[in-house]
């Protein structure tokens, strides 16, 4: 009689371990069907009354029922490709930023993209062309390369570069020296030390100091505050990100 007092609750908690999949919708292979299929015959074979049947017939049919829903979750996955949330989770956690920068780089695509040409790509751009070997066949006039092609006014875009040089080299001092005691400088702050007028072009040749290596830029997502980070001495970037800063009219950075 303790038997099947005892069978009989092991039926009941199997059907009800399949009711509960079935109807919460979890992972149907969490059940091992092998394993209850085992439990089920040698409950048939110890526990041989009409009630144990009975229980013994219902618990198969849910078993069929769970069988039908791992094929089922294992049809849905492969048609959509599905990757599980938390093996994504892992991965991210487990990737270093330099993988996860390469992942978001590859990945993007941006909206509105915008390229200008300044002056010193200009010049820079100029002294690859002049070092290349000249195609004139007037070798005795010695014309230079600015002559044939009619760009007899660009030395002025040396002189530019020069006094553009001198002016980040002025920024990068004033930056330094603004420096509070953690090592940085506010961002509107700088731009703005000379007033509404000069806030684009300090925001202009600041972008080259950083660029330069000379200083890092960055932004708390949370209180939006931007910081500059002056070093002594220009440092070669491992990595390199980009932080976009929009100056309005009148000084305003957003």
């Amino acid at each position: 009689m303790t038997s099947i007092k005892v069978a009989k609750e092991e039926l009941e908690r199997l059907i009800a371990l399949c009711e509960t999949v079935a109807k919460t919708g979890t992972d149907p292979y969490n059940i091992d069907v092998k394993s209850m299929l085992a439990k089920l015959r040698n409950i048939l074979e110890k526990a041989r009354n009409s009630e144990i049947l009975v229980l013994d017939a219902e618990t198969l049919y849910r078993v069929a029922l769970i069988v039908a829903l791992q094929h089922k979750w294992l049809k849905d996955r492969a048609s959509s490709l599905f990757v599980d949330s938390q093996v994504i989770a892992l991965k991210v956690l487990a990737a270093d930023k330099k993988s996860l920068a390469n992942a978001f780089v590859s990945s993007w695509r941006p909206v509105v993209t915008s390229e200008q040409l300044t002056p010193y790509m200009f010049a820079k751009g100029l002294e690859h062309f002049q070092s290349l070997p000249s195609k004139s066949f007037v070798k005795e006039s010695q014309v230079s390369v600015m002559d044939e092609v009619g760009l007899k006014g660009l030395p002025e875009i040396f002189q530019l570069r020069e006094q553009m040089q001198e002016e980040l080299k002025k920024l990068h001092q004033e930056m330094v020296e603004m420096r509070n005691e953690s090592g940085t400088v506010d961002y509107v702050a700088f731009v703005n030390k000379l007033g509404p007028e000069k806030v684009f072009e300090r925001a202009y040749y600041t972008a080259f100091v950083v660029s330069e290596g000379l200083a890092e830029l960055s932004k708390n997502p949370l209180s939006g505050e931007i910081l500059l980070i002056p070093y002594e001495r220009k440092r070669t970037r491992k990595t390199v990100s980009s932080l976009a800063v929009a100056v309005q009219e009148g000084g305003r950075i957003v």
